[in-house]
């Protein structure tokens, strides 16, 4: 969404507004399923064979037909990828992720309207969908399979993640950030999104960047390293946030007034993703 005003000088300006409340897929979600898998479809199409058929006996039979249909076993998958979360002990989701995602996927299927819906609910298949969740997620066969495949789809979409951080920062316009998403967000529907925001653990990795100058330095650098080796705590975007304002405060009229040129990327994630013969080739 985009706002316009003007400035004291005249100059037309944007507010870019990548969030809108309430949001069923914060940023990050979206990243990781529909911007990195749309990236690497012969290695998410060989992941859903493998899932499909490893869960199959797991459905029931409603009306005739299987539970969940097949569009709403897609949707269980890519929820899956784009809303586990990082440092599972032992590959084991926490105790609430079974009931998080139950409730989305059922949210999910009463407004598609095409097996149940908020007006008319077809419990049979609500519940049998449900059963089928639990299943998968306390299947030992599925998590061998689907976290390693998680896990590298999960590093690449932070870094997407960090593209585009940085990008919204720096396109034409006034950058906005929604509240909370100084660092990763992987909430779904309401009402799992309206959770408070932790602001004490920003504050404390905001005062911690503050102590390092903005200018290049050994030990920025190092600071650098240190998160981008632990990506997964979210201060790496923070940090991204916080250099490039500090970028756009320095050059303010470079931002306001400057001319912007397309740039061609040389190198697409498939290419990088051939490197990884033992995900796109497991069966």
């Amino acid at each position: 969404m985009r706002c316009t005003a003007y400035s004291s000088t005249g100059i037309l300006l944007f507010l870019e507004l990548r969030h809108w409340f309430p949001t069923s897929r914060p940023s990050e979600f979206r990243i990781a399923t529909r911007h990195t898998l749309s990236e690497i479809p012969l290695a998410w199409n060989h992941q859903l064979r493998i899932w499909r058929k490893h869960n199959r006996k797991k459905k029931a039979i409603i009306g005739g037909a299987e539970a969940p249909d097949p569009n709403d076993e897609y949707l269980l998958y890519q929820t899956l990828v784009g809303a586990w979360p990082y440092g599972t002990a032992n590959g084991s989701p926490p105790p609430d992720f079974v009931d998080r995602i139950s409730n989305y996927m059922l949210k999910g299927m009463r407004e598609a309207k095409e097996k149940t819906s908020w007006a008319r609910h077809n419990e049979p298949y609500e519940s049998a969908v449900g059963d089928f969740i639990k299943s998968v997620l306390h299947s030992t066969e599925f998590l061998d399979t689907f976290l390693p495949f998680q896990r590298t789809t999960a590093h690449f979409g932070m870094l997407n993640g960090l593209s585009q951080t940085l990008l919204k920062l720096t396109v034409p316009g006034v950058p906005d950030v929604y509240q909370g998403n100084e660092l990763w967000e992987f909430s779904l529907a309401d009402p799992d999104n309206r959770h408070p925001v932790d602001f004490a653990i920003r504050e404390r990795a905001l005062q911690r960047l503050k102590c390092f100058p903005d200018g290049r330095s050994d030990k920025l650098m190092t600071l650098v390293r240190e998160l981008l080796a632990r990506p997964e705590d979210g201060q790496i975007k923070l940090y991204v946030i916080r250099q490039t304002l500090s970028l756009r405060k320095r050059n303010a009229d470079l931002f306001r007034d400057g001319q912007y040129a397309p740039y061609a990327a040389r190198e697409s994630m498939q290419s990088t993703w051939s490197h990884l013969p033992e995900l796109t080739n497991r069966e």
